[in-house]
C-alpha cells in the first residue's frame, strides 16, 4: 500500500483551516489505498481537529497521528518521524498549507515504475495565500535540481534521511542526497500539488 508522509509545521495565518483543507484533500484524492502520516510537534489544535474531525479516518488506518513529546523548531526530525512510521512503498508530502488536486495521488502511483526508477519529479502548481481552492494556478515549470519536498515521490526503502536536515536550507540537504545517490530519476506529468504563497514569482502560465 501507497504511504503518504505528511509533515505539518503550520503556518503563520489561518492555520487551523488550512490544516483542514490539506487533510480533507488528501482524504478526498481518487486513490484508494492510502495512509497520511500527521506529525504533531507539541501543537494542540493538530491533535483537538484529529481527534474530533477525523476520529473515522484515524480508527480506519487512513490517518496515523503521532504526538512527539516536544517542539523541535524545524522539520527535519518531523519529516524523518513520518517516514520511520510509514508503512507503504512509496513516500510524498504535503505542508499544511498546501493542498492536493483530486488526482494527485492516483498520477504519482500510476506514472512512478518503481523497477526502473528511485524516485520521481514533477510540476507544482502556485496560488495565493487564500483559503479558497478556485482560482487561476500557474504551473511551476521545475527542473531536476531546483525542486523541493513537495515535487517528488520516493521509494520508502531509499537511504536518504531527514535527520541533520534543519533549518532554512532543509529542502536542499535532503534533495541533494537523492540527486547525488540515486541517478535513477525521471519526470512526470498530470500531478497536482498546489503550493499557496503569498506571491506569485518567477513562474511560466
Amino acid at each position: 500500500m501507497p504511504s503518504y508522509l505528511s509533515a505539518f509545521p503550520g503556518s503563520a495565518t489561518n492555520r487551523k483551516q488550512k490544516f483542514i483543507r490539506a487533510v480533507d484533500s488528501f482524504l478526498r484524492n481518487s486513490y484508494p489505498e492510502k495512509e497520511l502520516i500527521i506529525i504533531s510537534d507539541g501543537c494542540h489544535d493538530t491533535i483537538d481537529i484529529c481527534k474530533k474531525r477525523y476520529k473515522e479516518a484515524m480508527k480506519s488506518k487512513r490517518i496515523n497521528l503521532i504526538e512527539l513529546p516536544e517542539h523541535y523548531g524545524f522539520q527535519g526530525k518531523t519529516r524523518q518521524a513520518g517516514i520511520d512510521a510509514a508503512t507503504g512503498d512509496i513516500i510524498t508530502q504535503l505542508d499544511s498549507d498546501d493542498f492536493f488536486l483530486y488526482h494527485h495521488l492516483k498520477s504519482i502511483v500510476v506514472n512512478f515504475d518503481t523497477k526502473k526508477y528511485d524516485w520521481v519529479y514533477f510540476n507544482h502548481f502556485i496560488k495565493p495565500d487564500t483559503l479558497d481552492i478556485d482560482g487561476f494556478w500557474y504551473v511551476s515549470q521545475l527542473e531536476e535540481g531546483k525542486i523541493c519536498n513537495a515535487n517528488y515521490a520516493y521509494k520508502r526503502s531509499l537511504d536518504v534521511t531527514w535527520n541533520n536536515c534543519d533549518g532554512r536550507e532543509d529542502n536542499k540537504f535532503f534533495t541533494k542526497q537523492l540527486i547525488d545517490k540515486f541517478p535513477r530519476v525521471c519526470k512526470i506529468y498530470g500531478c497536482g500539488y498546489v503550493v499557496c504563497n503569498q506571491q506569485i514569482i518567477g513562474v511560466t502560465a
